[in-house]
């Protein structure tokens, strides 16, 4: 332990020197994983985000998370801590890690959605349109369920296939029973010996397992993907023949479902703080940032320094129709 503390420091003084030349926080990221691995912690490149840095480790015991805390708090200026109970020796990380970190600000993310948001956009990118497209996903669990639920519910056809038909068959009897009933796409479970042909893709989500082979490989089509979003879930075969059929190859690139998550988590911090309220100004009773008021409120973009009126409460959390004669009124009246 105290080897890879001494790793993280050297880590984190290239966090604070990059920080103060490109004048961003700092932030440690402890992320849990429930791949199969030698390891029993990783420290992962240094990321720069829009306004942060971060240095993203991996951990898989509770004990080595607050062994970092106690060596880092206040010495980096944000903790994010994955805040999943997917590992029995990090049960209720975030609750642990919110008692000892004392000068740091922590903030909870959940690292099965971000990869699965990074997976669902690349394959987004690629297809541009994936309505009408076919994709098997195997492995679908967390993750693999979530990106199947996505394509769904843009008009694609998803084959369902875990470990066995059984298991494929509760999935996709799941996401049909989570996607709007308007859709007309179901997922449809199948067994490793039924897989369809012509498929558009095979997405892969298993922990770290390498199930795909080639035989999974003859059913893509030309111009489709094969993709590894569990990383090392595609044999080696499988990869050759994939060149040769001349595939578009991918491995899971969490990167960009990261960066948005923790923007999403700061901004909404930032939101509950300073732009969601209410007050008195000049005799209106105004809110903002999604605060419900009472009936004739005032709402605006941001209730401590109001700069634009965006209507009147119904007192349900909508706007009255029509207000256009209140709103001048009111715009003349607090001067905005």
């Amino acid at each position: 332990m105290k080897k890879i503390i001494n790793e993280i420091e050297n880590e984190v003084e290239k966090l604070k020197k990059q920080s103060r030349k490109l004048k961003k926080k700092t932030s440690i990221v402890i992320t849990l994983t429930t791949q199969k691995s030698n390891w029993k912690m990783k420290i992962f490149p240094i990321r720069i985000l829009e306004n942060i840095i971060c240095l993203p480790i991996g951990i898989k015991n509770d004990t080595d998370a607050k062994e970092i805390i106690k060596k880092f708090d206040g010495v980096v200026n944000i903790f994010f801590i994955d805040a999943e109970n997917k590992l029995i020796k990090c049960q209720d990380l975030l609750q642990k890690t919110q008692k000892i970190i004392k000068k740091s600000t922590v903030y909870p993310i959940k690292g099965n959605d971000f990869s699965a948001d990074a997976a669902y956009a690349i394959i987004l990118e690629i297809f541009k349109n994936v309505n009408g497209k076919n994709f098997c996903v195997v492995g679908a669990g967390n993750i693999g369920s979530k990106v199947a639920l996505k394509l769904i519910e843009l008009g694609s056809n998803v084959f369902i296939l875990n470990s066995n038909y059984s298991s494929s068959k509760r999935t996709a009897s799941a996401i049909n029973t989570l996607k709007p009933n308007e859709c007309i796409q179901k997922a449809k479970p199948i067994d490793k010996l039924k897989i369809p042909e012509k498929l558009d893709g095979i997405l892969g989500f298993t922990r770290g397992i390498p199930v795909i082979t080639s035989d999974f490989v003859k059913k893509i089509k030309k111009g489709g993907i094969l993709f590894d979003g569990g990383t090392g879930t595609i044999t080696d075969e499988a990869i050759k023949y994939a060149k040769i059929k001349k595939l578009k190859i991918l491995k899971l690139d969490i990167r960009m479902g990261f960066e948005s998550n923790i923007i999403l988590m700061q901004n909404t911090r930032k939101l509950i703080l300073e732009i969601s309220g209410k007050k008195k100004m000049n005799g209106f009773d105004i809110v903002s940032g999604g605060y419900i008021g009472n009936y004739g409120d005032v709402v605006v973009d941001n209730f401590k320094k109001p700069t634009k009126i965006l209507g009147v409460s119904n007192g349900s959390g909508g706007l009255l129709e029509k207000a256009e004669s209140v709103k001048f009124r009111i715009k003349n009246k607090v001067n905005i």
